[in-house]
């Protein structure tokens, strides 16, 4: 399953691309509160809190390709010292992307980890600190068909857009079939 792979990706990294700068250990931060569509306790969180709780923990990537033209792309903070996963496609031209978080800051990034197969990258934040992460789930064991999912980027250039859909397909075949992992 994709999310195992990204799992064992942070854990460790499979295919280094820049070694992981040594930087001091960040206090730990406790992710922000997991959003629910339906909770165990059935109530639902507005989607407009869903926003505004998530969008700290996303990132901004400037996707320059190798014609020197560049876009803009998505990422998730992993971890609170800089750790974002982003789309291998979106860095493979860059292995150091401007990176800019949602309160304005911005940071250099150094692709530390890529796996192709899975259109899956790892960037590390220079210099970052006490950032806010996603929270991840810690199973996805329960997710079923219907199930609502949301997501936040930068298509075309727009910064921070909110879209929201539903699972549509469980345990599809990852990467446009070329992986044999499931997703």
């Amino acid at each position: 399953r994709r999310d195992q792979a990204l799992a064992d990706m942070i854990a460790s990294p499979p295919n280094p691309v820049f070694p992981n700068p040594t930087l001091p250990p960040s206090p730990a931060q406790p992710p922000i509160a997991l959003p629910s569509a339906p909770n165990p306790m059935g109530s639902q969180q507005p989607v407009e809190q869903i926003y505004a709780d998530l969008k700290p923990s996303t990132v901004e990537i400037e996707d320059r390709t190798r014609r020197g033209s560049a876009s803009t792309a998505a990422g998730v903070i992993l971890t609170a010292d800089g750790l974002v996963v982003t789309n291998y496609h979106v860095v493979e031209s860059d292995n150091r992307p401007n990176v800019k978080l949602s309160d304005g800051r911005q940071f250099t990034g150094n692709v530390v980890s890529i796996d192709e197969s899975l259109d899956l990258a790892l960037v590390q934040l220079q210099g970052a600190r006490n950032l806010p992460m996603a929270p991840l789930a810690a199973n996805t064991t329960q997710l079923q068909v219907g199930d609502p999912v949301y997501a936040i980027g930068s298509p075309l250039g727009q910064s921070w857009k909110f879209s929201q859909s539903q699972v549509i397909e469980l345990n599809s075949t990852c990467a446009n079939g070329s992986s044999p992992l499931r997703c």
